[in-house]
């Protein structure tokens, strides 16, 4: 009798683990080319900067990394905190609240940095703390924000009811002014 309920629990899980992986290639397989949003509802992973919410599709997440130590690059950018060596791999690491021009604050006990992932580039975005993730409805984003700035709005992608701003991660990881070239020439 035991044996048949272990089977039916196993049968249970592997229910329920086809059902989220199903669920989770439907996601992937709805983002377009460009990894834009192209669906009804999208998962995100949301944090804080400063006092703002933020949010980053989750398609575009590889890890979070708990804040440590940062190696600084002389001659950068000020948002551009410098690198860090993630399993042999070096990393550069973005400040978010430096390059949204948001007020300044030391980082805490709780700074992370999330790894982010677009095409074949890597970058680190280093937030004061993660929230969690949600699942956001495209009916409940407002996209083509007027009022923000060409600096800032050229990395947003839109503002959810709640006021989270979600942020255009293939346009940061894009961004010419972070992009550093492989090959010099003199």
């Amino acid at each position: 009798m035991a044996g048949l309920k272990d089977n039916a629990a196993r049968d249970t899980d592997r229910e329920l683990i086809s059902k989220i992986l199903k669920k989770r290639a439907a996601e992937l397989a709805a983002t377009d080319e460009t990894g834009s949003i192209s669906q009804e509802t999208n998962n995100f992973l949301k944090i804080q900067l400063g006092q703002e919410s933020y949010a980053i599709p989750t398609s575009h997440l590889s890890e979070l990394v708990k804040f440590d130590y940062i190696t600084e690059i002389p001659c950068t950018p000020d948002y551009i905190s410098g690198v860090i060596n993630l399993r042999g791999k070096i990393i550069s690491i973005i400040d978010l609240k430096k390059l949204l021009g948001l007020r300044y604050s030391d980082f805490t006990g709780s700074s992370t940095i999330v790894i982010a992932l677009h095409d074949s580039r890597t970058l680190g975005f280093l937030v004061d703390s993660v929230l969690g993730t949600e699942d956001i409805s495209k009916e409940f984003i407002q996209y083509n924000i007027d009022q923000l700035d060409d600096i800032v709005g050229k990395f947003v992608l839109g503002i959810c009811h709640d006021s989270t701003i979600i942020l255009d991660v293939p346009s940061i990881i894009g961004d010419k002014t972070i992009l550093v070239k492989d090959n010099v020439t003199s």
